[in-house]
């Protein structure tokens, strides 16, 4: 897919700070197709990389031009192109950026504890909605529709919450639309609250005290000795990674 950079360029002179993830949905492609055809101009140091995060809490990019650039012509070309009356500001010292302030890690969510003797509803996952909706529709949605069926906010991308279900026939995505794909009625290998996973045996005189990985749901699961030690939801791994990273 050749993605449009007069466009994507349009859009950040709209809209300065704009994430990765609102000009791909804007455009119907990858963020991560936003990121490599702005790596010239990100490389000149005419766009600035921010730190930002996705509506689903994974950390991704924000784009803005430099001030540098700003004030060059070829800015003033695409605020053009874009409607936006920018008139050419007159250049400045070089001036030091305040420090960075540290982003404040979002505590993990706490479930409350279930009552003895009542039973709890499995909450349902992103994949579990999208085909109650599509179903609901007659087999076939428009992306704006599913956005909104889902609950997630203005530019998050229904895409980057069920990329393993369309990666796995699952669901099926053509253009702008989502249907069932032939694997709709297939379970994920877990599914929290219904079943637990099978501790893989490790290999004889072979010692494996830990081992964490991520299931076709989006839930990473730590385990150690065999044990379930802990699984973290999408949102809750992503605040672990901007933890470590800190």
């Amino acid at each position: 897919m050749v993605i449009d950079k007069h466009r994507v360029l349009a859009q950040i002179a709209l809209q300065p700070k704009i994430r990765s993830v609102e000009i791909a949905d804007a455009m119907d492609c990858e963020a991560e197709m936003i990121d490599r055809c702005l790596a010239p101009e990100i490389a000149a140091g005419d766009v600035k990389v921010l730190r930002a995060f996705a509506p689903n809490g994974r950390p991704v990019s924000g784009f803005e031009f430099s001030e540098a650039f700003v004030r060059t012509a070829a800015y003033g070309a695409i605020a053009a192109a874009a409607g936006i009356d920018a008139a050419p500001l007159p250049p400045v010292a070089a001036t030091v950026a305040p420090p960075a302030v540290a982003r404040p890690v979002p505590a993990p969510k706490t479930r409350p504890a279930a009552v003895p003797g009542t039973a709890t509803e499995p909450p349902m996952t992103y994949f579990d909605k999208a085909i109650a909706f599509i179903r609901s529709n007659g087999g076939r949605v428009d992306n704006e529709s599913l956005r909104e069926a889902l609950g997630l906010g203005i530019g998050a991308s229904p895409i980057s919450y069920l990329r393993l279900p369309t990666n796995d026939g699952r669901l099926k995505r053509v253009g702008r639309d989502w249907l069932l794909g032939e694997r709709a009625a297939a379970t994920p290998r877990y599914k929290a609250g219904l079943a637990v996973p099978r501790a893989l045996k490790p290999p004889v005189d072979v010692q494996s005290p830990f081992r964490c990985a991520i299931w076709s749901d989006g839930m990473m699961e730590l385990q150690r000795a065999g044990q379930t030690i802990a699984i973290l939801a999408p949102a809750e791994q992503a605040a672990l990674s901007a933890l470590l990273a800190g």
